[in-house]
């Protein structure tokens, strides 16, 4: 008979602690990185776009976080810009688990979508 992963409590735990981790790790809105107290001004657009990259490894279990967002910003007036942002991750975790036995395997996980959009103003 074959068990699924997702009934061990260790693996509960560990997905309690993926699920800290990435909330605490991934980065939210690329256009709070790089903002400035600049406008585009009238008519004005930017298009920003960054790629992220983690890979933590501890006692065997390895987990890799990639993410990607965009952020979209048009100057309404030469003060006042509006802007909308989508991040999208992908997370791919290994690590040990062991079955109500004691026999212990390698377990796999993955998770992938779009984050919260971000709409936003900036008046200066």
């Amino acid at each position: 008979m074959q068990r699924s992963i997702f009934s061990s409590s260790r693996f509960l735990s560990f997905a309690a602690q993926l699920a800290m981790l990435a909330a605490f790790s991934t980065p939210s809105f690329a256009q709070l990185v790089t903002d400035d107290t600049g406008t585009q001004g009238a008519g004005g657009n930017e298009l920003e776009i960054s790629y992220g990259r983690d890979r933590t490894k501890a006692g065997g279990d390895t987990e890799r976080a990639h993410s990607v967002s965009a952020a979209y910003t048009y100057g309404v007036t030469d003060t006042v810009d509006i802007s909308v942002g989508i991040p999208y991750s992908r997370i791919r975790s290994r690590f040990h688990d062991e079955d109500d036995n004691g026999d212990e395997f390698i377990a796999h996980d993955r998770a992938r979508g779009f984050g919260n959009t971000v709409l936003g103003a900036k008046w200066r």
